[in-house]
């Protein structure tokens, strides 16, 4: 009653009770109303697996492998940042995300044969977008199929009409290996001619070059290959069987989780499903309008249809040249490089050829070294002037001179000497080889020289490039010296580069000048052009050809940079063509020289060889000279003694090849401590390095083990008579 009153007689008190009351009964309806939505939204998160199979699945989680796999787009790919993408894996992600666990995943190319079995063995596997059937089965559990796709038969354009099973009869017929249509019609269709390519991509390429008629695939695979690929000449002509049901496939040996995976799989609606099949499938039903229905539809209709069919026509037959005219450009291509792996293989087989003429010359050199040495000191010291036996020893001589000329041609072919390069005219040297060779060509064969070119200037040794345009003549007016014909020598220019029609393949992007020597007389077979450049290989008789002339002159012309080209057919004569770099004024290289005084001084040598005969005979020389000969075989212990008697030592001759230590390595130490004394290099083969090089090295002069008994005297007494100046 007081409670009453004093709210009747406080109607602001009244007004606060009222507002109080108002707050409670609305925060006791927003609890309610909060209650009952988590209890729906609860119901809406409900656990779609029992709690048996969520406690299974607690306890297996770290068995269950997911095997992906690449190559099957749109079905299962890597893109290009390495991601597993593709339809399947777009359900994988759903039922993850439904189930509330995660696969563990290992990439198929990481499985060999052995980790398979053992991984079928110990863990309970997946996989995904596989088509059921008998063999299959007997391995895994199958879910519903997720989607469908028709086996579509893909022609050439260029193959008229459309096309069933029976109707494939005869054509030849791509299918992916191990793919279960493979397996499938295999066992149905044995009269089929089937043609298993390894992967989808590969089969559709081989219909788009027609090295197959026709292939069946998967034809979402088809529709994203066309596209991707860009392969414009295909089109779809009908379908095969049954459709391709894909389906998820778990180890026979595990039930449990197949029945989770079915119950994932029930989670994704029809409308998630659509999503997932329009991102990755969109292609197809456009694609799809080539068919023969679809151009039935186009004939009957109105006039404005036509006019677009026209244009499609059009279309189709652009595209179809443009494909013709690719196809001529790839045969075009792989024509010129098959055309460059030969010279490629031909210029490592020369080089290999030209290592082992240059080894065989180095040895050549330490015989004729030996014969040389001895014969002019016979000559020197033990015959008498009138003695018979003397002219024995000079022809003796004179044979060793020849064959030291052969060597030195080995050596020009296998590119280990240095000739001095000046400016030279090739016109002038053409007419000298022209004029010298005309008296001894058949009278029936015309000789005719042309030249294009300005400025024919080469840098080259003379005698170099009259020794290339003998041999190329010669062999020309031999091949027409029976049925006469024409000898013809053209001087040109090329500018070589890569946006030329033709470039040649070896030279620089710089100015060359070319030299063609062609002839219209027997020509060669393939097999001869083959050995033309080799050593010693002459299909001429043997007393009228040596085989080192072609050998020589490819040797000189790759020795200035140039490349060498014939071409040649039996019947239609040969053409040779020479490129050598054109002459720049300002850029002449050449050795620099003078002649030794020769005073004559006698002093203490130290010879440095691992090769004692060599040293026997220099030793046998010298000392007839009255000079002292101090003798190692071995590197190192010459430069122990030369540290012990530094002061003594006047001249040190030095092989460059030897174990340890090189000569040019015991020059660097002598000169350490003796940087006025004189040094010899020696070696068998021409200077490992260029004389600016040789100086820096501390080596004043270098010789081969050729040089005679004169020679090394003058050069010696030369060295000494320097020193004591």
């Amino acid at each position: 009653m007081y409670h009453n009153n004093l709210l009747l007689n406080n109607p602001r008190l009244l007004i606060f009770v009222s507002m109080g009351q108002l707050l409670y009964w609305g925060m006791s309806i927003l609890v309610v109303l909060i209650f009952s939505g988590s209890i729906g939204y609860a119901e809406d998160k409900q656990d779609p697996l029992s709690p048996s199979q969520r406690q299974w699945l607690r306890e297996h989680e770290d068995e269950i492998i997911l095997v992906e796999y690449n190559g099957f787009p749109p079905m299962e790919f890597r893109n290009d940042e390495d991601e597993w993408v593709g339809i399947s894996s777009d359900y994988i992600n759903v039922i993850e995300k439904r189930l509330g666990f995660k696969f563990k995943r290992i990439r198929a190319e990481e499985l060999t044969m052995d980790s398979w079995v053992d991984l079928t063995k110990n863990k309970i596997v997946t996989k995904c977008n596989l088509q059921k059937t008998r063999m299959r089965s007997e391995r895994f559990l199958f879910t519903e199929p997720y989607v469908e796709f028709p086996h579509a038969i893909i022609v050439n354009k260029d193959t008229k009409g459309d096309f069933s099973l029976d109707k494939l009869k005869g054509m030849k017929i791509s299918v992916a290996r191990y793919y279960a249509i493979h397996e499938l019609l295999s066992a149905s269709n044995p009269h089929l001619d089937l043609d298993p390519v390894d992967g989808d991509l590969v089969g559709l390429q081989r219909v788009a070059f027609k090295k197959s008629d026709a292939m069946i695939v998967n034809f979402a695979t088809a529709s994203y290959y066309i596209e991707k690929e860009g392969l414009v000449n295909l089109r779809f002509a009908g379908t095969v069987g049954e459709p391709n049901k894909l389906r998820f496939a778990t180890s026979s040996n595990c039930p449990e989780f197949h029945e989770i995976l079915k119950v994932g799989l029930r989670q994704i609606d029809d409308k998630e499903r659509k999503a997932i099949y329009d991102r990755w499938i969109s292609l197809g039903r456009e694609i799809f309008i080539t068919s023969r229905t679809f151009w039935n539809i186009m004939f009957i209709s109105s006039a404005v249809v036509l006019v677009i069919v026209l244009v499609s026509f059009k279309v189709n037959s652009l595209l179809k040249d443009k494909v013709a005219q690719k196809t001529r450009e790839l045969e075009e291509e792989l024509a010129v490089r098959e055309k460059m792996e030969k010279q490629i293989l031909q210029a490592r087989k020369m080089e290999a050829i030209g290592t082992f003429a240059g080894g065989i010359a180095h040895d050549f050199n330490n015989v004729l070294g030996t014969i040389i040495g001895y014969g002019e000191m016979i000559e020197l010291f033990d015959i008498k002037k009138e003695n018979t036996v003397r002219s024995h020893v000079q022809k003796i001589l004179n044979a060793a001179y020849r064959g030291q000329s052969l060597v030195e041609q080995i050596l020009t072919f296998s590119r280990k000497t240095e000739p001095q390069k000046i400016p030279v005219r090739t016109e002038s040297i053409v007419n000298e080889v022209l004029d010298s060779l005309r008296a001894g060509l058949s009278a029936n064969i015309n000789v005719v020289k042309k030249n294009r070119c300005d400025s024919d200037m080469v840098v080259a040794d003379p005698t170099q490039i009259y020794q290339i345009l003998m041999n190329l003549c010669k062999n020309a007016g031999y091949s027409m010296q029976d049925s006469g014909g024409t000898l013809t020598v053209i001087i040109d220019e090329l500018h070589n580069s890569p946006e030329n029609d033709a470039p040649v393949f070896g030279l620089e992007s710089k100015t060359y000048i070319k030299i063609s020597v062609t002839d219209t007389g027997v020509g060669m077979t393939s097999e001869t052009m083959e050995h033309i450049f080799e050593p010693f290989f002459t299909s001429k008789p043997p007393e009228e050809g040596s085989g080192m002339g072609l050998a020589i002159v490819h040797g000189i012309v790759a020795n200035l940079d140039g490349v060498i080209n014939v071409m040649s057919e039996p019947g239609r004569g040969t053409v040779v063509e020479v490129y050598l770099p054109k002459y720049l004024e300002g850029i002449v290289p050449g050795p620099a020289g003078g002649d030794p005084d020769t005073t004559c001084r006698k002093g203490c040598i130290l010879l440095v060889d691992d090769e004692l005969w060599f040293m026997e005979y220099l030793k046998e020389i010298l000392e007839r000279f009255g000079h002292e000969i101090i003798i190692k075989c071995d590197a190192f212990e010459a430069l122990r003694y030369f540290h012990v008697h530094a002061t003594s030592i006047d001249l040190v001759i030095s092989d460059q090849l030897m174990p340890r230590l090189t000569g040019l390595e015991l020059a660097s130490e002598i000169k350490l401590s003796r940087p006025d004394l004189p040094i010899i290099l020696c070696s068998g083969l021409p200077a490992p390095v260029s004389e600016s090089e040789l100086r820096k090295s501390g080596i004043d002069t270098f010789i081969q083990k050729t040089i005679g008994a004169y020679q090394l005297i003058e050069l010696v007494e030369s060295l000494l008579t320097k020193t004591e100046g």
